[in-house]
């Protein structure tokens, strides 16, 4: 999962994953209506905490489904990795292994800290 708000990283991902997926099967998710799931037709909607935590269930779900998989691990990285934590703090029989990379603990004064 990437940070953001508003900016996707699935254009350089490959240049951090493609040894991973020697091994792994890796997927790269762009968080609603960034990278290519940008439309906009959605810029009139408010993205809300819930919005994500429900997205990244139905994500799950679906590549839970797609590869035949009973648990997945989940990366996430630096406002992603809010979201991240939250869902398998949320569904943890859903995933077998969480990395939250430039974890954010609290919002609010990580915002403080980069004024």
């Amino acid at each position: 999962m990437h940070g953001g708000a508003g900016s996707a990283t699935s254009e350089i991902d490959n240049a951090f994953t493609r040894k991973w997926a020697d091994i792994f099967t890796v997927v790269t998710w762009d968080q609603r209506n960034c990278g290519k799931s940008y439309d906009k037709n959605q810029n009139n909607i408010k993205l809300t905490r819930e919005i994500f935590m429900e997205d990244g269930k139905e994500m799950t779900e679906f590549l839970r489904k797609y590869l035949g998989v009973d648990k997945i691990s989940i990366l996430s990285h630096s406002r992603g990795s809010l979201y991240g934590a939250n869902l398998v703090q949320a569904y943890p029989n859903y995933y077998n292994l969480y990395i939250g990379t430039g974890q954010i603990v609290d919002i609010v004064e990580n915002e403080k800290a980069f004024k």
